[in-house]
């Protein structure tokens, strides 16, 4: 025959044993309703996206993972296995890439916005006063240009076709200080460690330490297009953002951070 102070003992395990079970099932809901998907951003786009992020989980609860990274070494990381839900670009060249190696589908892509390039300087140094003919002359002076690497940094690409196309590449190159990224560029001339720098116009927008020396013609260099793609085409909350972009809210913020949008 049980005791009282026995059966009192097993019935608190139970409820124990019980109450334990109630919250590792609760736990285990929430993380699978816990809604996330995961994006790759250029760095220019970087700022315009996680605004787009924040809005859409305030409406929808789905929360974004913001990997950031030139264009092309996006598009290679997706290349070599990255698991990815969306693809930001900063131009389409490389979103081509993926769809002629089969790692995005033709119709799941589209073009979002577009950019303008500006030549830049500190606005702490008074002296720089210069554009685009009389480059040349301070370059040769010693001074540096900073650009993004044109082999992967679509910035610097469109910077080079425009140093090229003035007939100017040649005599500056020495000069040129190559970065990994196009706001690597715009950091080194807001220190002072390059005198000048060929960025986008919306990074130079955002930046309170530099000024805008001269805004390139469209005529020098490749349009400057950016560009969407949905990796993840079974991720209906992949497929949600990706819809998301092309709402008239979305433009409006596209608007505000000073890309053109149709």
């Amino acid at each position: 025959m049980r005791t009282p102070c026995l059966n009192l003992l097993k019935s608190r395990h139970i409820k124990i044993v019980s109450l334990l079970f109630t919250l590792i099932f609760h736990s285990c809901s929430q993380q699978h309703d816990n809604k996330s998907i995961s994006l790759l951003v250029a760095g220019s786009l970087s700022e315009i996206v996680d605004s787009i992020a924040k809005v859409i989980e305030q409406e929808t609860g789905i929360q974004s993972e913001i990997n950031v990274a030139s264009s092309g070494t996006l598009a290679r990381q997706i290349e070599q296995g990255a698991k990815a839900s969306l693809i930001f670009s900063a131009n389409t060249k490389w979103i081509d890439y993926l769809v002629e190696n089969q790692l995005l589908c033709d119709s799941c892509n589209k073009k979002i916005a577009s950019n303008e390039l500006v030549l830049v300087g500190s606005k702490s140094d008074s002296t720089l006063n210069v554009n685009l003919s009389t480059l040349p002359k301070q370059i040769n002076k010693g001074q540096k240009i900073a650009i993004g690497n044109p082999d992967h940094v679509p910035a610097g690409k469109y910077a080079k076709q425009t140093l090229e196309c003035l007939g100017i590449f040649d005599s500056v190159q020495a000069n040129i200080l190559f970065t990994k990224d196009v706001r690597a560029a715009l950091i080194l001339a807001e220190m002072g460690e390059a005198e000048y720098a060929i960025v986008y116009k919306t990074d130079a927008y955002a930046s309170q330490k530099v000024k805008v020396l001269e805004t390139m013609a469209d005529s020098l260099h490749s349009p400057i297009v950016l560009s969407a793609g949905l990796t993840d085409v079974n991720n209906k909350d992949a497929r949600l953002f990706y819809e998301f972009i092309s709402t008239p809210k979305a433009k409006e913020i596209f608007k505000h951070y000073g890309f053109n949008v149709k």
